[in-house]
């Protein structure tokens, strides 16, 4: 076909897409698309090069008329430029939201990088096109969509796709820096408390435990849930044993980056043993006694039935803080006093077997107890 003169003259309901006609033998083309009003399919990209006569090709293509009106070369007759598309595909600009690129950006460069801070977890790129008929997209999206960060490094490929679909893609490698933050949000004891009570910026605290805890685990919890914490240099599900007296807790943080490290610090005090002495009249005795009971630490509600007696009974127990004076009531035969409850005093707990022998006759035997504690 060489002409397509008044093809669709006055055909006002035609609106089919001829994009893909073969119109490189097309010689005249006069009022093709004359009264077409509602035709507004594209057509540019047509071989018009052998073209001679466009005349009111448009004329009355109003549907056209407005979706192409203003492009290049558009008219009622217009020139062989108007069914030209664009083959560019390059960008006049690109930016970041964050950070910055490298190198600098030109048109012909297509590849940069480009470094955030690690509180960075997104940016916008945002693309300029050299050519406003062409088009972009960030990573397959709209270019308003934001890019999601993780930490290291980030490929954003931006696509342009040229008016005659021609493409072109440049591509930003983003690095998001790992996290530096190596504090705690928490930090607890399996037994005792810290004193202060635990805030993120106080690095040492102290702690007391009674002398029946030998060993607490000790629970950090990390501010950024990719750093790590070390208790003692181990595991912290592992138990930190204690001596009796100052025990240092030493809690390791480290950042996410592998580089950045805080120490925080826990004095735990372990009390000692209670220790009791028992003192009472020496030789043979025929009626009551006292025993007075010497204690290393003062306890409290200590009374009668903490004491067991045999061949006797307990009458009284006065006294406070680490000094008891316990009455005693004897009967015929070896009488023996001892302490063989466990008592609470200043949060501490013992057992103790003292003995105090009152012979009426032959020596007596030290009375059965817990043992020591």
């Amino acid at each position: 076909m060489t002409s397509m003169g008044y093809l669709f003259d006055s055909a006002s309901a035609f609106n089919q897409d001829i994009s893909q006609w073969q119109t490189f033998n097309v010689m005249d083309m006069t009022r093709m698309f004359f009264g077409a009003s509602a035709f507004d399919h594209e057509i540019r990209g047509w071989d018009v090069s052998n073209v001679a006569n466009f005349t009111n090709i448009f004329d009355g293509a109003t549907a056209f008329a407005a979706k192409y009106g203003t492009a290049p070369a558009f008219a009622i007759a217009p020139t062989a430029a108007f069914f030209t598309l664009s083959s560019d595909a390059p960008l006049s600009a690109l930016t970041l939201s964050q950070g910055s690129l490298s190198p600098s950006f030109t048109s012909g460069t297509l590849a940069y990088t480009a470094s955030v801070s690690n509180s960075v977890s997104s940016l916008v790129v945002t693309p300029t096109v050299n050519d406003a008929n062409a088009t972009a997209t960030v990573n397959g999206a709209s270019p308003a969509t934001p890019v999601t960060l993780t930490v290291g490094s980030n490929t954003v490929t931006v696509q342009v796709t040229a008016q005659d679909g021609s493409t072109q893609s440049y591509t930003v490698a983003v690095t998001r820096a790992a996290s530096s933050d190596a504090t705690l949000s928490a930090l607890s004891l399996s037994s005792g408390s810290l004193s202060p009570s635990f805030v993120s910026g106080t690095l040492a605290d102290t702690a007391s435990v009674v002398h029946s805890v030998s060993s607490l685990i000790v629970t950090p919890t990390v501010n950024d849930a990719n750093a790590t914490a070390t208790v003692n240099g181990a595991s912290t599900a592992t138990p930190v044993t204690l001596a009796v007296g100052s025990n240092t807790v030493t809690v390791q943080v480290t950042a996410q980056d592998g580089t950045t490290t805080q120490n925080y610090t826990v004095t735990v005090t372990r009390a000692a043993a209670l220790t009791v002495a028992l003192t009472g009249p020496s030789g043979t005795v025929t009626g009551p006694f006292t025993v007075t009971a010497t204690l290393s630490s003062p306890v409290v509600s200590f009374v009668a039935s903490d004491v067991t007696v045999v061949n006797g009974q307990v009458t009284g127990v006065t006294g406070s803080g680490t000094s008891y004076a316990i009455a005693v009531t004897p009967v015929l035969g070896q009488t023996s006093v001892c302490l063989c409850g466990r008592w609470r005093g200043l949060d501490r707990s013992w057992d103790v077997e003292p003995t105090v022998q009152h012979p009426t006759g032959a020596s007596g035997q030290p009375c059965h107890g817990l043992g020591g504690a």
